[in-house]
């Protein structure tokens, strides 16, 4: 690889990834960690659940798709959904760094990607169900090093419960950690402020890290 084609792969790849630095304080390499979950009603997360999963029998899902299901699509598939998500979203009370709308994610799977769409944002997302066993969601940071691609790779074994914020910038995936024939990830995910320093600065005092949380890849062949 010459010179000059090492510098354009490295522009390239350098335009998909974010400026902002990650706090020292994380064990991780990218903005990706656990933090406290709230304490919800299980009644509201089983009704949210439901109503996912009946918008996904009726509607059906594709390999590797994402969907996006808001309050709306929620109430259609299940009467009451929308409030029992309205009082799952209460969870989060510093209403000066929301941004957008909560909604559920559903999938079966999700092939690495980047959310451009949602630049200068971060999302905390609450695992609401996995199906028959936790998933496993990974997150790569490539680089170019002496005209090498280098990636950089940081796990986290998620499971029903589970909260955590990350960068949709980063490069990411999901995957069940064993398929099976119920294999559903349900996840209420919430878009806040992190177009800054400062800005993540906050997000880490609203939602602080996990003194236990780290990089779990060796958990992957467990």
């Amino acid at each position: 690889m010459g010179k000059g084609e090492a510098m354009q792969q490295r522009e390239g790849l350098e335009s998909m990834e974010r400026v902002l630095r990650v706090p020292t304080v994380l064990k991780a390499p990218h903005f990706f960690y656990r933090t406290k979950a709230p304490q919800f009603e299980r009644e509201d997360i089983d009704a949210v659940v439901l109503a996912a999963r009946s918008y996904v029998e009726e509607f059906g899902i594709g390999a590797a798709e994402i969907k996006t299901l808001g309050a709306d699509k929620l109430e259609k598939a299940l009467p009451g959904a929308r409030k029992a998500l309205s009082r799952l979203s209460a969870c989060i009370q510093d209403g000066a760094m929301r941004i957008g709308m909560d909604a559920v994610l559903v999938c079966e799977w999700a092939s690495p990607h980047i959310d451009h769409a949602f630049a200068g944002k971060a999302f905390w997302s609450f695992v609401l169900a996995t199906g028959e066993n936790p998933y496993i969601m990974q997150t790569m940071h490539t680089t170019v090093v002496g005209g090498f691609i280098e990636i950089v790779t940081s796990t986290r074994v998620l499971k029903e419960g589970d909260a955590f914020v990350f960068d949709p910038l980063t490069p990411h995936l999901a995957v069940p950690k064993y398929s099976s024939a119920d294999q559903l990830l349900v996840m209420l995910q919430i878009e806040l402020e992190d177009g800054s320093g400062e800005d993540r600065a906050k997000l880490m005092e609203v939602f602080p890290p996990l003194e236990s949380d780290g990089d779990d890849g060796s958990m992957i062949g467990e």
